[in-house]
């Protein structure tokens, strides 16, 4: 099947979020509906506050890639069961305004063009926050319309997660239809949702359906991935952040292999640039001679920061010794000793990958042409020499499935995909209890620190979580407990996901 090329100009297929304070009322001012639902202005101000429920930037220390100066309960295993959850009840607010557009907003005295694109805008964010719901509880109640304190609908159980999926389609396709292409799109409107969107959330929701139902057994998977390889046309347009040993480990040498043979591929040939860890002369030894992409990263010791030059340590937020510079803005912080960043929901890289991803796992093979057109296209962009190619991988041993994977890791390290990555592919057993590990500890390079302070391993490296603190249950970590409030509410309908009872 003929893979078709995607082609999103810098920013084109973005829709970004500077996040504030929740707003209590819909949408900014109070008013009736006698006098509202009348405009096209209307119509932008009720769409308008879906972009405000959107979720500020807040870093993501679920996985093994990132830690805070708090440990994280889903990351360790430890959390409990919630009587109330914002990853519920969020989304939920924001399906509550979608449908209200979708209901009210037809008495609008505007062409059908127009209603249809503020509608299109409505059912993108609904599937959007549909996608957010059963990646985390599976099975949700399905609701496409407002609901009355009256409405028995209220106490709906819930709904297979396969009909929701193709709730979230339709929607995605609608919105695909009706919403205007980045080149129509007014430059005062920069930043609202247009057909690359719609068509990029759909791959996202493709692949995070079909992988996780191909690797925990489910059927139907292979629907999920077709969706991405339909021979049809996309031409889509011309803080306190702490990375872990963990995540740098995944970041392959100039020669393009591996530093740390992962479990799924051990035989894979290791770098001649690897330095065990005991050996590690220096906090830099382990980003020396890597992909670029890890100077985007992290800082080195010695490279200015925060204001000065980088100094080893754990007393400034960073549990791991690390300092994140992905994000970072380094003139925000020169004037407000702060940093606030646009959070981008979707970007192009994210597409290419979900491609290269989608296309070998429904064949269990990916060409070189297709490489050239995903996986590559990143490396050339970043600077990085080696092509992976399916002779290179023979060659040395390697895993496509791996490699493809160890690309979308550094690609979109620290970008909230890692946690959900481990779970659809159902590797997170085996990843999340492991030790959380930061920088090496070289006495002289870490000025000011009491080493007794620290845990340190055998080979001197900082110990952030130990393994022994850290579990996940498969029988119940794959999916989020279902609040308790909301199991109440429903008399019950609406079940607790299993191992959470």
């Amino acid at each position: 099947m003929k893979i078709n090329k995607i082609i999103i100009p810098f920013c084109a297929a973005l829709f970004m979020i500077v996040g504030c304070e929740k707003l209590d009322r819909f949408p900014e001012t109070n008013f009736s509906d006698v006098a509202f639902w009348n405009t096209e202005t209307d119509l932008i101000t009720a769409a308008n506050r879906l972009y405000q429920q959107l979720g500020g930037y807040a870093p993501d220390n679920r996985a093994d890639d990132n830690t805070n100066q708090a440990i994280n309960t889903i990351s360790t295993g430890s959390r409990g069961l919630p009587n109330t959850d914002g990853n519920w009840s969020g989304p939920y607010d924001m399906i509550f305004t979608a449908n209200n557009i979708l209901e009210k907003g037809g008495k609008a005295k505007v062409t059908e063009a127009i209603k249809n694109r503020y509608f299109a805008e409505a059912r993108f964010f609904r599937a959007f926050a549909y996608a957010q719901l059963v990646e985390k509880y599976g099975d949700v109640p399905l609701v496409l319309k407002t609901l009355t304190v009256e409405d028995p609908d209220l106490k709906m159980g819930r709904t297979s997660r396969a009909l929701v999926a193709k709730a979230i389609y339709d929607d995605l396709d609608f919105a695909a239809q009706w919403l205007p292409t980045r080149a129509a799109l007014p430059a005062a409107q920069f930043g609202r949702v247009t057909k690359s969107a719609a068509w990029a959330l759909k791959a996202r929701v493709g692949l995070n359906e079909g992988t996780r139902a191909k690797f925990h057994g489910a059927a139907g998977w292979e629907e999920h991935l077709t969706i991405l390889t339909h021979n049809t046309s996309r031409d889509l347009e011309n803080g306190r952040i702490a990375p872990t040993r963990n995540l740098i480990r995944q970041f392959l040498y100039s020669d393009g292999l591996p530093a740390w043979n992962s479990d799924q591929t051990p035989s894979a040939t290791r770098s001649a640039f690897f330095v065990p860890e005991g050996a590690e002369t220096s906090y830099n030894t382990i980003l020396d001679n890597r992909d670029p992409r890890i100077s985007t990263l992290v800082y080195r010791a010695g490279e200015p920061s925060y204001q000065r030059p980088w100094v080893p340590q754990t007393a400034l937020g960073s549990r791991t010794a690390y300092a994140g510079k992905k994000g970072f803005d380094p003139a925000d912080w020169a004037i407000n000793n702060s940093a606030t960043m646009q959070r981008i929901h979707i970007r192009y890289a994210e597409v290419l990958l979900i491609l290269a991803e989608a296309k070998f796992e429904l064949s269990g093979s990916i060409s070189d042409a297709d490489l050239n057109a995903t996986v590559n296209v990143l490396r050339i962009r970043a600077g990085f020499a080696p092509r992976l190619t399916n002779a290179f991988v023979t060659a040395n041993n390697l895993s496509m499935r791996e490699e493809i994977r160890r690309e979308r890791t550094v690609e979109l390290s620290l970008e909230y995909f890692r946690y959900n990555d481990l779970i659809r592919w159902k590797t997170a057993e085996v990843v999340m209890p492991k030790d959380i590990l930061g920088g090496k500890y070289i006495a002289s390079e870490w000025v000011g620190t009491n080493a007794s302070a620290l845990r340190l391993n055998a080979d001197g490296v900082l110990v952030v979580e130990a393994a022994n603190t850290r579990t996940f249950n498969p029988a119940r970590d794959y999916l989020y407990p279902v609040p308790l409030q909301e199991i109440t509410l429903s008399d019950g309908n609406v079940k607790q996901n299993p191992g959470w009872q």
